[in-house]
C-alpha cells in the first residue's frame, strides 16, 4: 500500500513535488519512493517573458529492510535550463549495511576504468559506468557548440572527480573540434592517487584530418612519484609522437621493513570481543541466561553460551586462507597463509565460515592498473563458528540398564514375583516417543535433523582462473590454495601473478572467468 502527494510552493509552476510512497510486506520488506520535481521561474522583461529555470528531474529510491540496502537515483531531464545554458545529467546513491557494507554517491560517473564496488546489491542495482550520463551544461548546442560536463564521486575508499570543456565549429565543408578536460581519483588506504589531463584539437576537412594535436599526461604517488605523457602531432598523413615516462622520489622506507604476521592474528583471536556466543536459531530455547553488567563481564571475562547455540569467532586483523604479500606498507615475514579449525574434546568438528571486509590492497601486490580496477573492500574468511550438532556433544554419561518390575495381580491371591522380560530395544526406542526427553528442542534436533534456514541471498560474484587459449580449467589451482577454483576477484588477480612467478611458461596464459554471483 502507499500514499501519493503532490506539494506546490509559490504562484504558477515556481516548485511542483509529485511523490509517491509505497510500503511493500510481509517479504521483503520494502519503502519505494517514486517522484517528480519541477521548477520554473519565469521573469517579465518588456513584452516578453524570459524562463531563468527550467528544472525537471524524475527520481525513485528503495529502501530494503530485508537484505539491507538503500539506493536513490534521480536524472535531470532534458530541457531543464538555467537561462539559456542547459542542464542534463544522473545522481545515483547505493548504500548497504548487512553482509557487504560500504556506500558509493555519484553525480555524473566516476573515474575513467574504474568499476564501482556491486556491494553485494541485485545486479539491476549494480551502478555501470558506462550507462550514467555526465552532468553536462551545454552553453550553445548547434554551430557552433559548446559543453561543459562534470562529475564527482565518492565512495567508502575515494573521492573522484573531473571534467572536460568540448567545443566544435563548422563551415561549409570544414570542421574544428577542441576538447580539454582533467581526472583525478584519490585512495584513502593505502593512500594514493592519480590525476590525468588530455587536451586535442583537430581540423578536418571533409572526411580528411588536415591538423591534429593530442596531449595526454597522467600524474601519479607519492612513494615514487610517476609522470607518463604523451603528445602527438599530425599534420595531414604526417605523424610525430613524443613520449615522457619518469619516476623520481624516494620509496617509503617503512614498506621496506618486514612484519611478522602471525602474533598479530594470535592476539586477535585471544581479544574476548571477537568471540560471540550465538543464540539458538529457533524461538524455543531451552534455558535464559541471567544477564551481567559490563563490570561482571569485563572482570570474568567468561563467554557464556546457550546450551544449543553457537560459537563463532570472527577478527578484522587479517584474511584468512589467503598468502598474504604485506600488511599495510609492511612485507610479510615468516608464515604469509594461515587458517582456523576447531577441536572438541580432541576430534576435529565442523565449522561454518565467517567473513568480513577486507581492503585487499592492504595485503596483496597490484600493479597500478589493477589497483584502479579492482574493488577497494572484498569479502574474505575472517573466522568460522561451531556447527550446533558439534557442540552438542559430552563426555560425561552413566550407563543404565533398562528394564522394569513386573507384579501380577488375580483375584486378591498373591502372586509369587516373576522376572521381568528382558526390554527389547525397538520397543524402547518406540515408547520414548512421547517421552519429555524426545519432545525437548536437543530430542527433535537429534531425532529430526532439522535444520534452521536462511533467507535466500544474492551470491558473491566468485571468479575461476581458466586457461586464455580455449577458457579450459587450470587444474593445478589447488596447489595454491584450499577451496578449489572460485575466489573473489582480488584473491584471483593476486593468486594469477604468483602461479606466473612459480611457472614462468604459463606467463599471459591465465585469464579470470566469472563463475558465479
Amino acid at each position: 500500500f502507499g500514499i501519493l502527494a503532490e506539494i506546490g510552493w509559490g504562484t504558477g509552476d515556481l516548485f511542483v513535488l509529485e511523490a509517491g510512497l509505497i510500503l511493500e510486506l510481509p517479504e521483503p520488506w520494502r519503502l519505494l519512493l517514486l517522484g517528480r520535481l519541477s521548477s520554473k521561474i519565469t521573469k517579465k522583461i518588456g513584452d516578453k517573458e524570459i524562463v531563468v529555470v527550467k528544472l525537471d528531474v524524475n527520481f525513485k529510491g528503495e529502501l530494503n529492510f530485508d537484505d539491507k540496502y538503500a539506493t536513490f537515483d534521480a536524472k535531470v531531464v532534458k530541457g531543464s535550463k538555467v537561462l539559456m545554458i542547459d542542464i542534463r545529467g544522473d545522481l545515483a546513491f547505493r548504500l548497504t549495511w548487512g553482509r557487504e557494507s560500504g556506500f558509493v554517491i555519484s553525480a555524473g560517473g566516476f573515474y575513467p576504468g574504474w568499476e564501482p564496488p556491486t556491494l553485494g546489491l541485485p545486479s539491476y542495482l549494480v551502478l555501470d559506468p558506462e550507462k550514467m550520463n555526465k552532468l553536462e551544461l551545454v552553453i550553445y548546442e548547434d554551430n557552433p557548440t559548446l559543453k561543459l560536463s562534470c562529475y564527482l564521486a565518492i565512495t567508502s575508499n575515494t573521492l573522484q572527480f573531473g571534467a572536460a570543456l568540448f567545443f566544435n565549429y563548422s563551415w561549409k565543408f570544414f570542421h574544428a573540434s577542441a576538447e580539454l578536460g582533467f581526472d583525478t581519483i584519490f585512495f584513502f588506504s593505502p593512500f594514493r592517487f592519480e590525476a590525468g589531463l588530455f587536451a586535442e584539437v583537430i581540423v578536418k576537412a571533409g572526411d580528411t584530418t588536415v591538423a591534429k594535436v593530442d596531449l595526454s599526461g597522467v600524474l601519479g604517488g607519492p612513494s615514487p612519484w610517476r609522470f607518463d605523457g604523451e603528445a602527438t602531432f599530425s599534420i595531414w598523413i604526417f605523424d610525430y609522437t613524443v613520449s615522457v615516462h619518469k619516476e623520481w622520489g624516494d620509496q617509503d622506507e617503512t614498506r621496506l621493513d618486514s612484519i611478522e604476521a602471525q602474533p598479530l592474528l594470535v592476539e586477535a583471536l585471544h581479544d574476548p570481543r571477537n568471540w560471540q556466543a550465538l543464540p539458538p536459531p529457533g524461538r524455543q530455547q531451552l534455558v535464559f541466561l541471567r544477564e551481567q553488567d559490563n563490570e561482571q563481564q569485563e572482570e570474568q571475562e567468561v563467554l557464556r553460551m546457550q546450551p544449543e547455540g553457537a560459537l563463532s569467532v570472527s577478527q578484522s586483523v587479517l584474511p584468512l586462507e589467503l598468502r598474504l604479500d604485506k600488511v599495510g606498507d609492511q612485507p610479510v615475514s615468516g608464515q604469509r597463509e594461515f587458517a582456523v579449525d576447531a577441536l572438541v574434546n580432541g576430534q576435529a568438528v565442523g565449522m561454518d565460515t565467517r567473513n568480513d571486509e577486507f581492503a585487499p590492497g592492504q595485503f596483496l601486490k597490484f600493479t597500478k592498473d589493477e589497483k584502479v580496477a579492482l574493488p577497494p573492500y572484498e569479502r574474505f574468511r575472517s573466522g568460522g563458528a561451531l556447527q550446533r550438532d558439534a557442540l552438542i556433544r559430552s563426555s560425561l554419561y552413566r550407563e543404565k540398564e533398562a528394564a522394569y518390575e513386573m507384579k501380577v495381580y488375580d483375584s486378591g491371591r498373591a502372586v509369587p514375583r516373576a522376572e521381568a522380560p528382558p526390554e527389547e530395544e525397538t520397543r524402547f526406542n518406540r515408547q520414548l516417543e512421547g517421552g519429555s526427553l524426545r519432545q525437548s528442542e536437543l530430542g527433535k534436533m537429534a531425532s529430526t535433523g532439522r535444520a534452521d534456514f536462511e533467507r535466500a541471498a544474492f551470491a558473491e560474484k566468485q571468479y575461476a582462473i581458466v586457461l586464455a587459449e580455449g577458457l579450459s580449467e587450470f587444474a593445478d589451482v589447488n596447489r595454491y590454495r584450499k577451496g578449489g577454483n572460485a575466489m573473489n576477484r582480488s584473491e584471483a588477480t593476486a593468486l594469477i601473478r604468483r602461479i606466473e612467478e612459480e611457472q614462468p611458461e604459463l606467463e599471459d596464459r591465465l585469464t579470470l572467468l566469472p563463475v558465479g554471483g
